[in-house]
C-alpha cells in the first residue's frame, strides 16, 4: 500500500501524526590552517553520512561557473579535515561546501 492510505487509515480516527522533514545542511568550515608546504587544511563539521562537495575559486566576482570541484565524499566523522594541496599556487582562495 502507499503511505497515504497507511497514514490516513480509518483505523486512526483520533490520532494526529506529525512528520518532520529536515533538509540536509552542508558542512560548515570551523578551522582553516595554513600548512608549511603551502597547502590549506579545512576542518569542518557536518552530519555523519551526508554526501558533500567542496568547491573553490580565486575570484568571487567571476560567478558560479568559475568554482572548481576539489572534493566529494561522505561525512564519516565530525569534525573532519580536507587538505587543499592546490592552494599553494594561489594568492587567495575561497571555499564552499554544498550537498547534492
Amino acid at each position: 500500500s502507499d503511505w497515504s492510505s497507511d497514514v490516513c487509515s480509518s483505523d486512526l480516527p483520533d490520532q494526529v501524526i506529525v512528520i518532520q522533514l529536515t533538509p540536509p545542511v552542508a558542512p560548515v568550515v570551523q578551522i582553516v590552517s595554513f600548512n608549511a608546504n603551502g597547502s590549506v587544511s579545512l576542518t569542518a563539521t557536518g552530519t555523519v553520512g551526508l554526501a558533500y562537495s567542496l568547491h573553490s575559486t580565486t575570484n568571487l566576482a567571476m560567478g558560479a561557473s568559475n568554482w572548481t570541484l576539489l572534493s566529494t565524499g561522505l561525512v564519516s566523522a565530525s569534525p573532519f579535515t580536507i587538505i587543499d594541496a592546490t592552494a599553494s599556487n594561489q594568492t587567495q582562495q575561497f571555499y564552499r561546501f554544498s550537498v547534492p
